[in-house]
């Protein structure tokens, strides 16, 4: 993720003997993306469900955009891939089914800090594709600002409050660097 200062923890609501069962870096169609939990052929028979989830923690500005592309291959209408901002009512990606690669992005109205969340849910002990999600190029674009744009014209950044003096002189055409 193209995030400063940005946090990225891996969660499960169900650990398989014991130990967690993260996302974890993978290469599919010729491109590093993250995958969703091992295939759950080691699943207790008494299973009802299987979730395991990524946040990132963000600070934007309103008008920031998150994207990201995903891939689901699972059992349909059983197994799902959702994407959620705490705070902002439903789901904003509800997927579920075997799918090629799909873009998504969402920009934020207010300045604070967002926690995003891509999770996959396995409802049985039932296979059917991949059983998981791939998701890549998460990103995060900054809005741009009038502050962020360069100065149009040389009399406009020399009058700018935060122009520096400093190597100019008056010649007699006008200022200019010094050399």
């Amino acid at each position: 993720m193209n995030a400063p200062g940005c946090t990225l923890e891996y969660w499960n609501e169900f650990e398989c003997g014991g130990e967690p069962v993260p996302w974890f870096a993978t290469t599919l169609d010729g491109v590093v993306c993250a995958r969703s939990c091992e295939h759950p052929s080691y699943y207790p028979d008494d299973l009802d469900f299987f979730q395991s989830y990524i946040e990132a923690e963000v600070e934007l500005n309103a008008g920031d955009t998150i994207s990201f592309d995903y891939k689901i291959s699972s059992e349909e209408r059983d197994d799902y891939f959702l994407f959620s901002i705490p705070g902002v009512p439903g789901f904003l990606v509800e997927a579920t089914g075997i799918e090629d690669w799909q873009s998504f992005s969402y920009t934020v109205t207010e300045a604070g800090t967002y926690t995003f969340r891509w999770t996959y849910r396995q409802e049985d002990d039932s296979w059917e594709g991949d059983d998981c999600v791939y998701v890549k190029n998460v990103a995060i674009n900054h809005e741009k600002t009038k502050e962020d744009d360069p100065p149009a014209t040389l009399e406009e950044a020399m009058f700018s409050p935060d122009f520096d003096w400093n190597g100019w002189e008056l010649g007699p055409f006008g200022w200019s660097p010094t050399v």
